[in-house]
């Protein structure tokens, strides 16, 4: 993992891949422990760099049809288990990751080698739910603490806001289960335009792929790739 000392030092210069905008473009980063790829559109830029990255996969579905490439999923909305499932069997793809959250609360998690979506989710529930009961449990002794005397006002402010916190993310999971705003896929271009093209809830399909560091001999990158927040 890319330590968060790495500093910006420029661009992706691939103009083939986007309109003359940079800011269409992955950001590059270098430092003394290597050079990584953060795959995430700018704030400002958002819709620019959506159309950029799947003109990038109509590219890569010309000239690699038969190739396997993992791509980042952005989702419209915060999804459930059964709606994911149900999404991403429209397209013959490997899940690699998943991404969720709620409430500003994110999270990844990685599938192991061979492990099904099904058998994957199902684990990621027991785990989270070991996860919400904490924070449940946690709760309970900061608001005891809160009853105490002798704390300041805006401390008092923060253990409640902290409060208010969990018991959104604890809502949101006893009536809904994991959400999800994300995944990583493994597909051929075709079956990854499938769900660019015929998902209501697929916003962003973003090959993490880019022709200065996937060419034969390239130096090695690290990839970091961040789902857009519905």
């Amino acid at each position: 993992m890319i330590g968060l000392e790495l500093i910006l030092a420029g661009l992706l210069t691939t103009a083939s891949l986007a309109p003359a905008d940079v800011e269409t473009r992955p950001t590059r980063i270098t430092n003394t422990r290597g050079v990584a790829i953060i795959f995430t559109p700018p704030r400002d830029n958002i819709e620019a760099y959506i159309s950029s990255r799947h003109a990038v996969l109509n590219r890569l579905a010309a000239e690699f049809p038969s190739q396997r490439f993992e791509a980042q999923l952005s989702f419209t909305a915060h999804l459930t288990g059964e709606q994911l499932l149900r999404e991403l069997r429209k397209s013959s793809t490997t899940i690699v990751s998943l991404d969720f959250g709620w409430n500003g609360q994110n999270g990844g998690f990685d599938l192991r080698d061979g492990e099904s979506l099904v058998n994957g989710l199902e684990r990621l529930h027991h785990q989270h739910s070991q996860f919400i009961t904490q924070m449940e449990e946690s709760n309970a002794l900061i608001d005891d603490e809160t009853q105490r005397d002798g704390h300041r006002p805006e401390d008092k402010e923060r253990f409640q806001r902290h409060i208010e916190h969990v018991k959104a993310l604890s809502t949101a999971f006893r009536k809904h289960g994991v959400l999800f705003i994300g995944a990583t896929a493994r597909a051929t271009p075709a079956n990854l335009q499938i769900l660019r093209d015929r998902s209501e809830y697929v916003r962003l399909v973003d090959p993490l792929w880019d022709e200065l560091s996937d060419m034969p001999g390239a130096t090695k990158v690290h990839k970091i790739s961040i789902p857009l927040e519905p």
